[in-house]
């Protein structure tokens, strides 16, 4: 007789955790597309593509606040509940905390899991809870941004207003010294 081998598939089921940022910075955006939607298409990327590896999903929106949390499940109609849930808006907070997601994340993850924030990460306060969080789980963060982020446009008197926090200020976009200021600001940020 011959050589007898023996395949051995491995049985897993993860849970992919999706922790999305709803505040209110997140629902703005040029190019026709907010960033909200940006992180639902990557959202639902993601959880399809775990649906086809056989993997429970289950997500958690916040802003300031805990606005929803989804239990894990299989399969497809379930991933695209939540992308419609995501969509729907009417969301309470304005602000973001990171941490209280993270927080909530470890509270609920029972096993070893996969958590992907995606955020703009404009909040503060949330290494610690992060690093935790990442002893346990695999955590992949993505940042979600849009090009006026990095570079304000060249125009007259435009009125800002700063949508999680509601203070507003009038800038002069045709200034080289603003648009410089404005690209460090963000650079900063992005680096930090």
């Amino acid at each position: 007789p011959g050589p007898y081998m023996k395949t051995f598939k491995e049985e897993r089921e993860l849970i992919l955790l999706s922790l999305v940022d709803v505040s209110a910075s997140l629902q703005t955006g040029s190019g026709g597309n907010t960033k909200l939607e940006t992180a639902a298409l990557i959202f639902g990327m993601l959880g399809l593509a775990a649906v086809a590896n056989n993997d429970r999903v289950g997500s958690l929106f916040f802003s300031d606040s805990i606005e929803s949390i989804v239990s894990p499940q299989k399969g497809k109609k379930h991933v695209l509940r939540q992308i419609s849930q995501l969509m729907s808006g009417g969301y309470e907070g304005h602000g973001s905390c990171l941490s209280a997601a993270l927080r909530t994340a470890a509270d609920i993850l029972k096993s070893r899991s996969i958590v992907v924030i995606l955020s703009d990460f404009r909040t503060t306060g949330f290494w610690k809870d992060l690093t935790i969080l990442a002893k346990k789980h695999d955590v992949i963060a993505i940042r979600i941004t849009d090009p006026l982020d990095r570079v304000f446009p060249q125009s007259g008197l435009i009125d800002l207003e700063d949508t999680e926090t509601g203070e507003s200020l009038t800038v002069y976009g045709a200034s080289g010294r603003f648009r410089e200021k404005y690209n460090e600001f963000w650079e900063y940020q992005r680096l930090n």
